[in-house]
């Protein structure tokens, strides 16, 4: 971990950030220049999410644990409070989501580590899962189908 991302865990830890526009303001005033795409892959790279706050504002946070329980327990609060339908075709899986929620959703379940997930892609509000081998597909759609049919 270099100098900029201790300080990004700093400033998320200490100062509501809701935006990385914000977040390089930030850090521009802590003397650490930066910019946007530099601070996007260093988000990524800490792992760090978007939640609602309790205001209705999207906020970055850090995941609370690194245990694999707690981040799938994790997960399923992601999909409880964001994920509206899910979709399979082969062996994608598609997810529809609450405006601007795909990225903390796409996260959350990258965070759980599913072998058979071999990527996540995130729009505003659709995640797509690409799945290997093709044939578990189906078992991971029932999953995340009978986790987002609890919330109805």
């Amino acid at each position: 971990m270099n100098e900029r991302q201790s300080e990004i865990l700093n400033i998320i830890r200490n100062e509501t950030v809701n935006t990385q526009r914000e977040l390089v303001e930030k850090l521009h005033k802590r003397g650490i220049r930066a910019t946007q795409s530099t601070v996007s892959r260093d988000i990524k790279r800490l792992s760090l999410v978007k939640i609602i706050d309790q205001n209705g504002e999207y906020r970055y946070t850090i995941p609370e644990s690194d245990s694999g329980q707690e981040k799938k327990g994790w997960m399923k609060k992601v999909i409880d409070d964001f994920a509206l339908e899910v979709n399979i075709s082969n062996n994608l899986i598609i997810i529809d989501s609450l405006p601007g929620s795909a990225d903390t959703l796409g996260a959350a379940i990258d965070q759980v580590d599913f072998s058979e997930v071999i990527g996540t892609v995130a729009g505003d509000d659709t995640l797509l899962l690409v799945i290997k081998p093709p044939e578990k597909a189906k078992k991971l759609y029932n999953e995340f189908k009978m986790m987002i049919e609890k919330n109805y």
